[in-house]
């Protein structure tokens, strides 16, 4: 009995990282702009809330327009409305339009972890082709998509 309540217990935890329900949560990468760093199809672990500590150079998944994007801190500003930052990706020639507030911010990148998002990728690919009304990018399995 102890066998398979490990193999529970190992499956429970699986699943719980895997939905978002744990402090760190795995992003799938689905676009080339943090490139040579982060490529199409890695997976980012994310600890979700971290924005205490945040300095500049440092990867943080955001969301802007209903997307998650995943973006280095160029440059971080005090403002009478509070702290905001300037991020911009790796492989991008120019700063993002739009500086980042703290409520925007989802939480600060831990790790890369090269190839594993590409099995999610390729579900939402699936998905989107049957399905052209996805609004959200943590659909199908509670794996988010990054711009």
């Amino acid at each position: 009995y102890l066998r398979w309540a490990a193999v529970f217990l190992i499956a429970a935890v699986v699943m719980a990282f895997f939905f978002g329900l744990l402090p760190i949560v795995p992003l799938a990468v689905a676009t080339g702009s943090m490139e040579p760093n982060i490529s199409i199809g890695d997976a980012v672990l994310v600890s979700r809330g971290e924005t205490d500590s945040l300095e500049v150079g440092d990867v943080i998944a955001y969301s802007l327009n209903g997307q998650i994007v995943v973006h280095r801190i160029t440059e971080r500003r005090d403002t009478d409305a509070g702290v905001v930052y300037q991020t911009q990706g790796d492989s991008n020639n120019a700063p993002d339009p739009q500086l980042v507030s703290t409520q925007q911010i989802y939480g600060k990148v831990l790790a890369t972890i090269p190839y594993v998002g590409v099995p999610s990728l390729w579900i939402r690919s699936l998905v989107s082709k049957t399905d052209t009304d996805i609004a959200n990018p943590c659909q199908p399995a509670g794996i988010c998509y990054i711009c």
